[in-house]
């Protein structure tokens, strides 16, 4: 086999000491440990992985500003992408180790989505193109980057996979661990309690003060005790707020205890 001196190449650890690398868009050399044990000793690559280095090379040189930069940091799921062209510099991408990651809203993200641009429920999915090994904490952090261009914050999304919750920081998650077949279809599931509420209307916020003021524990509005028993009556209280404001104000609406208390504080 025909060697060439070279200096300066930088291998894929993922690949040398796993075997595999989950970077659609990796630029360093894939070999394994015996051809870096040897390049180390002795500065010389196999001819064609130093000619498939040369060119990385040349292309990452040309800088070119069309290129998308998640995709130089293997970050770029888009099936379409509209933010650049992707360098390809991997010549051993089996296509067998490439899914369709999908994910999908759950029913109350859909009731979410439909209520914030006033239309009727969509039916709403987006596939992701990446590597059976991809850890899950890159595939959340794409997701919610989509998601967000829905109003969807980041503290309101929760994954499950087979009604099982993903955390999204979980390293150890990948689509192959998932399911090996030709997809993954994850459920993207809308915590509603971190959704923002109605804004209260001046009519309400007037009502609220007067049934504090008309309420004869008003009292406990003010006070700071918070042992068992004031703690317990504080909660009745706000309960009994509640129930009065949602009845006198007649709307579909409904507010809580805790919702009343945040007003109360922040107006």
């Amino acid at each position: 086999m025909s060697t060439t001196q070279i200096n300066g190449v930088t291998f894929c650890r993922n690949f040398v000491n796993r075997g595999y690398c989950y970077g659609l868009g990796c630029k360093y050399l894939h070999v394994d440990r015996q051809i870096e044990s040897h390049y180390k000793r002795t500065g010389r690559l196999p001819t064609e992985l130093a000619n498939e280095w040369c060119n990385t090379q040349k292309i990452l040189a040309k800088r070119d500003p069309n290129v998308c930069q998640d995709q130089n940091q293997s970050k770029c799921f888009r099936v379409n992408c509209k933010f650049g062209t992707h360098h390809v510099f991997r010549t051993d991408m089996d296509a067998g180790n490439i899914v369709e990651f999908t994910f999908r809203p759950s029913p109350k993200m859909m009731d979410y989505l439909a209520h914030i641009y006033q239309a009727p429920k969509p039916y709403w999915y987006s596939d992701v193109l990446c590597h059976i090994r991809t850890p899950f904490p890159l595939l959340a952090e794409h997701i919610i980057k989509v998601l967000k261009t829905f109003r969807i914050q980041r503290s309101q999304v929760s994954f499950y996979y087979n009604e099982r919750e993903i955390m999204p920081n979980d390293s150890n998650v990948t689509p192959y661990s998932l399911d090996i077949g030709n997809g993954v279809i994850f459920l993207c599931s809308l915590n509603m309690a971190k959704v923002r509420g109605k804004n209260f209307t001046d009519k309400e916020k007037e009502l609220l003060v007067s049934l504090i003021e008309d309420h004869p524990k008003k009292e406990l509005t003010t006070n700071r005790n918070n042992d068992k028993d004031t703690s317990i009556a504080k909660k009745n209280f706000w309960c009994e707020i509640a129930e009065s404001l949602n009845s006198a104000s007649g709307n579909a609406t409904t507010f809580n205890g805790d919702q009343l208390k945040i007003c109360l504080k922040t107006w």
